[in-house]
This record gives C-alpha cells, structure tokens and sequence, in this order.
C-alpha cells in the first residue's frame, strides 16, 4: 500500500485501527495514512499480537491475503471467535482477485463483517472501507450499550413487578395463546411453566364473574375502551382470589388491533377489608337503629308509667279531700280506705316494676293480659274521677 489520500482528517477521538500486515515497511505506510484521516493504526506481526490489542479494544481489523495465508484463516477466526468485543470487529481485507476468488469465498464461509477489496486498489478507496468499517463498528456499539440498558432496564422493571405483586400478560389478536409473567400465573393459581390459553384464562374465573369479564376483553380488544375491571380467579380447591386487571389494545395505523396486554394486581387484602369495613358499618347502622328503637320503647314506658302513676295518685289524694269533708260518715270512710288501700296497692306494683332495670332496658315491659271482673273495673274507674265530679 502506498500514495497519499488526500482526504480530510477523522473524529478528534482517534479510532484504533489493527493491522496484521507481511512486512513493517506496509506496517508503517499503512499507520502514515490513517493518521492523516484521523485514524490511530496498530501493527499486529502475529496472532497473539492480534489477540492481546482484541482484548483492549479495536474498531476494524485490515489485513491483506499474504498475512492471511500465513496466519491461516481457520487460526484468524478462531482469534476473532474467541472474543465477544472481537466476534463482530469489521474485517477489510485486500486480496488478488477480489470477491471471486477461492480464497475470497473461503473468508466469507469463515469471517463476519467483511468487505473484501481487490488489489491494487486505489487509497481512497482503502481508506474509505476502513472509515465504513469503524462507522460500522460505532454502531454496533451504541446498539450494544442500548441494549445493555434495555436489559438493565427490564431487570429493574421485573425487581418492580416483583416488588409492587404486578402481574404481566399480553396475547396477539386474534386472542390465542397468552404470555403471562410468573407472579400473573401466581394470581391463577399456576405454576411458572404453565401454558396459557384465553380458554384457560376464562375457566379459571368464578362463574358469577365469567361472562362480564369476556365483555370487558372483547370490547377492549374490538372497541376503543380501556380495560379495567375486577373479578375473582377460583383455585382447583375453591379458594377464591380478588384481581383487578387493567390493559389496552396496540392498533395499527389503520386502527386494526395488533395485541392486547396489561397487568393484573391481587387486591384480594383490600376485598376483604372492604368487606369488613361493610360488615362494620352494617353492624352500626343495626346498632343505631337499635338504639333509636330502644330509646323510642324508654319514652314510650315512662309516658305510659308516668300516666299510670298519676292515676292512683289522683284517686288517692282525692278521696283523702272528701273524706276531710265527710269526717263524720262512716260508709264514705269506709269506701275511701278501700279506694286508698287498692290504689296504694298499684302504685306499690308499679314501683316494683320501675325498679326492674333490666326489663326496662331489653323493652320488655309488656301488658299481662287476664281476665278481670268487668264490675270491679268500671267501681275502680269511678272512684278514680268521682272526686273530680263532686
């Protein structure tokens, strides 16, 4: 290789250029002009050489068919199969006859990432090769270094939906077959190598929340809605787990639906405090509405008590207001101790059942219904207003 390039310097940043040349005359001509485009050239004089600046890192490797054949080409792949960094380093190679060749066709079987180049070329034209390999090379790095961080990413997003009992799920439309993470196959009571169906899916909901579910999916995945609902998933033995899934459909530009997917969360806890919360309150309302009615039963007992206490009272005081006036006539005196004494008598028993509290408080005081002498009751009414009416 020999002449000038002519071409305009590279990136600031030199990028390092092996070279696995026959003679150090080429070596040095070779490091002369990729230093004029930027490029930082290293001679490699054997295979351990190459391999040692593999390991430190290189952006293109070129070499000719001479240090081929001397090498050997299964020996050179084997040093660029031996390294991740060197498995997909871009190779420019210049050999007589071009891609044609036998030898050419023998680097294809056996290297990646090579352009073959036929001698005599033009240095801009080597130049220019190298320049694509290292472009090449660049964006097989950046490639690499997005993917590192899609896959750092995806671990952290798995440690999350660890961490936060979020299940994954997405199924290609038409509905079939369904990807589920583990912890989602964990709220259907699978285990993580278990194989999933929209079938299966839809057996292991409880009947009661079978055909509501489906609704929801469908019109989702044949609508525009959101997918957002709660159903329970029902183990072999009858258990019974609350989930709450959330998901949307993935369309096409011309709105045809690709997929659906979301997640699922137990919120089996929540159900049932939910459901204790309900029983709490239920529990105070009934009780509430037994304290109203227990208040109601007290006003209506000390009403009717404070009636009926005044009933003997007045018949009492009275006849001790006649009997004050008729001091001299034995029968009025005799018919107003009997008066006094029955009505002392009934005011004594309805003290004695004021005084039972626990009747009171659980509204069992009641009216014993019997019979009676009907003269009796219409004697007692009189003597009751009978002093009013003197």
């Amino acid at each position: 290789m020999s002449g000038s390039a002519g071409q305009t310097p590279g990136p600031a940043e030199a990028q390092r250029i092996l070279l696995l040349v026959t003679t150090r005359k080429d070596a040095e001509i070779t490091q002369r002009l990729l230093t004029e485009v930027g490029l930082e050239g290293h001679s490699c004089e054997t295979l351990k050489a190459l391999e040692l600046e593999i390991r430190r890192g290189a952006s293109a490797l070129l070499t000719t068919e001479e240090a081929i054949r001397f090498s050997g080409v299964e020996s050179l792949a084997k040093v660029l199969h031996a390294h991740d960094d060197g498995l997909d380093l871009p190779i420019v190679v210049l050999t007589q006859g071009g891609t044609g060749s036998t030898f050419a066709k023998s680097l294809i079987a056996r290297l990646r990432n090579l352009t073959i180049l036929e001698r005599p070329a033009p240095v801009n034209s080597i130049l220019s090769a190298v320049q694509s390999a290292v472009r090449v090379n660049m964006r097989q790095k950046e490639v690499a270094q997005q993917m590192a961080r899609i896959l750092d990413l995806q671990a952290k997003l798995d440690e999350a939906l660890k961490a936060s009992d979020l299940g994954t799920f997405i199924c290609p439309v038409p509905l079939g077959r369904i990807t589920w993470n583990d912890q989602c196959k964990a709220h259907f009571w699978l285990p993580p190598d278990a194989e999933v169906d929209i079938e299966r899916f839809y057996s292991i909901l409880h009947p009661d929340d079978l055909e509501r579910t489906r609704e929801a999916v469908n019109a989702c995945v044949n609508g525009c809605g959101r997918y957002d609902i709660e159903y329970r998933t029902v183990s072999p033995s009858g258990q019974i787990r609350w989930v709450r899934a959330t998901g949307q459909t993935t369309r096409d530009e011309a709105g045809r639906p690709l997929s659906f997917s979301g997640t699922t969360q137990d919120i089996t806890a929540s159900k049932l405090w939910e459901q204790e919360r309900e029983h709490l309150l239920a529990s105070e309302r009934a009780a509430r509405i037994e304290g109203e009615r227990a208040n109601r039963l007290k006003d209506e007992f000390l009403a009717t008590l404070g009636h009926e206490l005044r009933t003997p009272l007045n018949a009492i005081t009275g006849w001790v207001e006649l009997l004050r006036l008729e001091a001299d006539d034995p029968a009025m005196i005799r018919e107003g101790v009997e008066v006094i004494e029955r009505n002392v008598r009934a005011q004594a028993q309805l003290i004695d059942d004021l005084l039972d509290v626990s009747r009171i408080i659980s509204g069992k005081v009641r009216l014993e219904l019997k019979q009676v002498d009907l003269l009796e009751v219409l004697r007692a009414a009189l003597d009751t207003v009978r002093p009013t009416a003197l």
